[in-house]
């Protein structure tokens, strides 16, 4: 599951508004420290934002089942609520 997976729609807005988030690099997913790459243009970050952040949630009991629809509104919604 890539950013790439990611509804068009979604994936825009996460670029356009969220961008101060995807340049960080680096935020904690309940309790652990998860990092990606920041250079590059803002869809390569993006894809390495949501790669790192699925990893971290598949790794956690509570979210390793969710579903790629899922996963993709965590990402979405992430950004909205730390930018």
């Amino acid at each position: 599951l890539e950013a790439s997976d990611l509804p068009e729609p979604i994936a825009k807005e996460i670029v356009h508004e969220y961008a101060d988030l995807l340049r960080v690099g680096r935020l904690q997913v309940n309790g652990e420290d998860v990092t990606w790459q920041s250079g590059g243009d803002m869809e390569m970050q993006l894809d390495r934002f949501c790669g790192a952040l699925y990893a971290a949630l598949r790794r956690d009991p509570e979210t390793a089942a969710f579903n790629p629809p899922m996963l993709h509104r965590c990402a979405y919604w992430v950004c909205k609520s730390l930018s």
